[in-house]
This record gives structure tokens, C-alpha cells and sequence, in this order.
């Protein structure tokens, strides 16, 4: 029990002390989960294996990304991530960010507590994708 307290304590992402676990861990955008379920999916597939996911999980986690994917290609996912991250945010922040998408820089900031890039920044950042074609 002491050890759950311990790792309870070490995790609080509102402050981006995410644990051990994540800290060499890439951040995804949802778009970017989809993406490689769906290369995924192809390479069984190519590989002789069922062309979708059997397990009914990876179903629904498949079924979660593609959802939430905004309608964002690879490319636009990328670039999301590099006007998010070019306005100062941490990886974890961009994640959060770029998988919610605020309308405002106050509301980002809400969402996610560590925030603290200039809001002029984060808010022509949020601007800019609000015009990216997906």
C-alpha cells in the first residue's frame, strides 16, 4: 500500500510529473494513435494475418482514436504539434492540447495548469490551427 502512495504522490500531470512510466515516452495525438493502429491493421494484414483488430479492446481503442482524430492527417497532426510546441509548450502540454483543441489560450491553460507559455503566443498558435486544412 505504501508503494501505491509513493507512485500516487510522483504522478500529478497538472504539475507534468507524470511517473517513470512516461518519462521516455513519446506523447501521441489522437491522430497519431489512429494512424499507427491503421499501419498496424496493414501490416498483419500484408503479413497474412487478419486485415482488423480481432480483440474486441483494440477494437474499441481503434474505434476511440479514430473518433477523436479530428479529422487530422498525419501532416496537420505534425504541424498541430510543432505550432503548439513552437509557442513554448512541453510535450505533454502539446498532447493534452492538440487532442482537446480550446478555442482560447485562457481555456488551454485551465485544461492544463502547467501551461506557462505566453498566452499571445499559445493563442496565435491555436489561431493557426483553427485554419489548418485537415
Amino acid at each position: 500500500m505504501a508503494a501505491q502512495g509513493k507512485e500516487a504522490a510522483e504522478v500529478d500531470a497538472a504539475r507534468l510529473e507524470l511517473g517513470e512510466d512516461f518519462a521516455k515516452a513519446e506523447c501521441l495525438v489522437m491522430a497519431e494513435v489512429a494512424q499507427k493502429m491503421r499501419d498496424r491493421a496493414e501490416r498483419q494484414a500484408q503479413d497474412g494475418g487478419p486485415a482488423a483488430p480481432t480483440h474486441l479492446v483494440t477494437k474499441k481503442a481503434q474505434l476511440y482514436a479514430e473518433r477523436f482524430a479530428k479529422g487530422f492527417s498525419p501532416a496537420a497532426a505534425h504541424q498541430v504539434k510543432a505550432d503548439l510546441a513552437a509557442a513554448g509548450l512541453k510535450p505533454f502540454e502539446v498532447a493534452v492540447v492538440a487532442n482537446l483543441l480550446p478555442d482560447d489560450a485562457e481555456t488551454a491553460e485551465s485544461l492544463q495548469p502547467s501551461i506557462t507559455s505566453d498566452p499571445g503566443e499559445l493563442q496565435a498558435a491555436l489561431d493557426k490551427i483553427g485554419t489548418l486544412q485537415y
